[in-house]
């Protein structure tokens, strides 16, 4: 299969001009491809509040954030094991869910301990967030 990357990121220019967010996730939340809205995601399984990615683009497939995320005062008391990527609306119930990752740039199993503190991701790969 080829994928014409031009027009993949045309497809993927909304993810440059819409506000995208992410929710920390712990192990109670199970990802299925057929979730589609926030309000998919437990809200017991979700650790802080969602934060912006910003200094977004799109080349040859990818989804770019070029600048250090960061998740404010995060909970003690819990591990994250995920992050949920969705297109901000400003409500749960139409914000479409774009992404989970649960592995970090080198493939080992995403586990950070929550300690009331912020905790700061910059994404690898030039600021890959995700790749079709």
């Amino acid at each position: 299969m080829i994928v014409y990357l031009p027009n993949v990121d045309d497809l993927m220019a909304p993810l440059v001009t819409d506000t995208i967010m992410a929710q920390l996730v712990n192990d109670t939340y199970t990802p299925d491809v057929h979730h589609s809205y926030l309000t998919d995601v437990p809200s017991g399984a979700r650790l802080g509040a969602p934060f912006e990615l910003t200094v977004k683009s799109v080349s040859d497939g990818a989804f770019f954030s070029n600048a250090i995320a960061t998740a404010i005062a995060v909970t003690g008391g819990d591990i994250v094991t995920g992050i949920v990527f969705f297109r901000s609306t400003g409500t749960e119930a139409t914000s479409r869910l774009v992404a989970f990752q649960d592995r970090r740039a080198d493939t080992v199993p995403l586990s950070i301990a929550t300690d009331g503190n912020d905790i700061a991701f910059e994404w690898p790969y030039g600021g890959q967030v995700l790749k079709l």
